[in-house]
């Protein structure tokens, strides 16, 4: 790969979010990374060009697809290992081989947005399951709760017309019911 393929390459990957390098696994040294890489393993641009790929990450033996045949590119897809500058714990990526010897690295998506982005998650799952449990209340229990408090509002009048003295009770269970139906409501609105 000439220099004006690499300089290309390099540009193409600051594109990506995701921290990923390509090294020349036949030479071996780094090809080009992005600033996400940099940035994840504390390594310098200059460390990298220094560095061979088996000093930087550990390889599995094993494919990340275990039991695909040879020549399934897939085959190629193993596992990582990326060790850091920060005296850390390795970061876990992934190597994708190319047919040329080069390998592709992506490291895995575990930065400090990931809280932010797993509360994003945890917000939006939140919002759908309120949304149905929304539904559920009002296509299949409200209808019943309502029905219960016009049975008790009936039994109020019987009581009241029988001078029955358990209309006191009855009012308060309708009016209890009532105003948890309306709670339940309101707070299902959000």
């Amino acid at each position: 790969m000439d220099t004006n393929e690499i300089a290309k390459l390099s540009r193409h990957l600051e594109e990506f979010a995701l921290p990923l390098a390509v090294a020349d696994l036949a030479e071996p040294r780094f090809l080009a990374w992005n600033r996400a890489f940099l940035e994840r393993t504390g390594y310098s641009e200059e460390e990298l060009r220094a560095l061979g790929p088996g000093q930087v990450f550990i390889q599995s033996e094993q494919p990340s697809f275990p039991g695909e045949a040879a020549g399934d590119a897939r085959a190629n897809f193993c596992a990582i290992a990326v060790r850091t500058t920060k005296n850390q714990a390795a970061l876990p990526g992934h190597l994708m081989k190319s047919k040329h010897n080069l390998g592709y690295l992506m490291l895995e998506e575990l930065n400090p947005e990931l809280p932010a982005k797993f509360e994003q998650g945890r917000l939006v799952g939140k919002e759908q399951e309120r949304v149905r449990i929304t539904q559920i209340f009002h296509e299949e229990l409200a209808p019943s709760l309502m029905a219960v408090v016009f049975n008790l509002e009936l039994l109020e009048l019987k009581l009241e017309a029988a001078g029955s003295p358990h209309l006191r009770q009855v009012i308060q269970a309708a009016q209890l019911l009532s105003e948890t139906t309306e709670k339940i409501m309101e707070t299902l609105r959000g």
